[in-house]
């Protein structure tokens, strides 16, 4: 493998410790698992909790503030703003207001490729993180 798909991380800078993973969807129709992503062991970790973005499939942390994201009220999924391409505007919006998102995915705009978290698939309830 070459490169984490989430951080940049290159195969030059994986240790032993840190390796390249790659990661499969988990069909639940007994179909083959699908190829989605590679990533380092750190983003693996995150990616395994559901701490990535549908959309990108780049997984985030709970203290990033960086790159600006939204819950879907319907998958219960957090997207990047540049992943649904929410204006400053609709975001200012978003985060003032109680109003209802929901994410390309749920609306039908992107094909699902890693469905494990959203919330009609889930057993637990995932860390409570901020609205928008």
């Amino acid at each position: 493998c070459s490169t984490c798909q989430s951080c940049g991380t290159h195969s030059a800078n994986f240790s032993s410790g840190n390796p390249c993973i790659h990661q499969f969807s988990q069909p639940r129709d007994g179909s083959e698992p699908k190829y989605v992503t590679t990533l380092c062991a750190s983003c693996s970790h995150l990616f395994k909790e559901g701490l990535f973005c549908p959309a990108c499939l780049r997984v985030y942390r709970n203290d990033e503030t960086d790159r600006p994201m939204v819950c879907c009220d319907h998958c219960d999924r957090w997207i990047h703003t540049e992943c649904d391409n929410i204006s400053d505007a609709l975001y200012s919006t978003l985060s003032r207001e109680h109003s209802t998102y929901k994410c390309v995915l749920c609306r039908g705009g992107r094909a699902e490729r890693m469905d494990t978290f959203h919330r009609r698939n889930r057993a637990f309830a995932p860390a409570a993180r901020n609205k928008a």
